[in-house]
């Protein structure tokens, strides 16, 4: 999976409304800090398509 850093998507929050996610730039720093995370995070991401190991 790849998002360009501006990308935005708007989920329901559960009151009634919708919130703004900023996937891009969630995507590009998490990746960026890949070395900190445990295996098991790095398997649930892997588990959703995102393959950084």
């Amino acid at each position: 999976m790849t998002a360009a850093r501006g990308h935005t998507e708007e989920l329901p929050d559960g009151d009634s409304g919708v919130a703004e996610v900023k996937l891009g730039v969630w995507t590009s720093t998490t990746k960026s800090r890949r070395a900190k995370l445990i295996g098991a995070r790095l398997d649930q991401l892997a588990d959703l398509g995102l393959h950084w190991r």
